[in-house]
């Protein structure tokens, strides 16, 4: 909502904060946090905040007239490129550090199954972002 709202670079500053608070000082993430977290499973898809918050923040700040099928599309592909970035360090966590889980099944529980709520979640998003953009008068 912050790339909707403030635009790329800000939207990024968000996401880097949200992941450096998590790794050292609060435990912010769904399993907790530390260093140590990126070890975990869930560690890609949190990667993946930055370069989708860069580009919903980049296609937003494009829009002219903002509408909300633009910024739902805007989200979602936002969406899809996090979890295609969470794969991507699914597969090399499968590979370089040998987790025991079948690759398959954590492709499955981290993208799959919440996949369909996420994307409501884009359109929710998407229609508060408009209503705080208008009350707010933001450009």
């Amino acid at each position: 909502m912050t790339s909707l709202l403030c635009g790329p670079r800000i939207g990024i500053i968000c996401a880097i904060s949200y992941l450096f608070i998590g790794l050292f000082y609060l435990p912010v993430f769904h399993g907790g946090g530390s260093v140590g977290y990126i070890l975990t499973h869930e560690f890609g898809y949190l990667l993946g905040f930055i370069p989708a918050a860069w580009t919903c923040g980049f296609f937003s700040q494009k829009e002219s007239n903002p509408n909300l099928i633009n910024y739902s599309i805007y989200t979602i592909l936002s969406l899809c490129i996090l979890h295609i970035i969470g794969i991507i360090y699914l597969v090399l966590g499968k590979v370089f550090w040998n987790w025991i889980d079948n690759l398959l099944d954590l492709i499955l529980i981290n993208t799959v199954i919440p996949f369909p709520v996420q994307l409501l979640l884009c359109l929710s998003i998407s229609l508060i972002s408009l209503f705080l953009k208008r009350l707010l008068i933001l450009k």
